[in-house]
């Protein structure tokens, strides 16, 4: 199933998915509990982050965004809605898009390339807030130097 604010963008998702025997498309009166929803948006505004949350994890899960643009906060919303697959518009490609689409139908993860750097770096960043740490400096462990000092 496909929702697409960008109708090229839409007939070019299309193009990508139609050829490939494992993908069905289908409307949204077609619609299976087994649907993986392919959601294409410049960016996500509250709307679309408000609409993949109320899907719930299961259904978020399956659940390919693709987007041009995507903030940190944003990012982090729609990780905790539970989608677990994102692809940048500009990387969209027949096998890319049906790597993504069988990786949310399996109800695994696939993100762009800059995108797993951007998670390990927030979740890094979150980690170090919930602990009270100082958000400067590079992720490391304590020097033995320092924990001989805390001991």
């Amino acid at each position: 199933m496909i929702h697409a604010n960008d109708r090229l963008l839409r007939e070019r998702i299309v193009r990508c998915l139609a050829p490939c025997p494992a993908v069905e498309l289908v409307g949204d009166t077609d619609a299976r509990c087994d649907t993986v929803a392919v959601v294409s948006v410049d960016t996500p505004d509250e709307a679309v982050k408000a609409r993949l949350s109320a899907w719930g994890q299961a259904e978020a899960s399956r659940s390919v965004l693709v987007t041009r643009s995507l903030g940190d906060a944003d990012f982090l919303d729609l990780m905790g809605a539970g989608v677990r697959v994102v692809v940048r518009s500009h990387e969209v490609t027949a096998g890319r898009l049906v790597r993504a689409v069988t990786a949310a139908a399996a109800g695994h993860g696939f993100l762009s390339d800059d995108l797993v750097g951007r998670l390990l770096t927030l979740a890094a960043s979150v980690r170090r807030t919930a602990a009270g740490w100082s958000t400067a400096g590079p992720v490391g462990c304590p020097s033995p130097c320092g924990q001989a000092e805390h001991m």
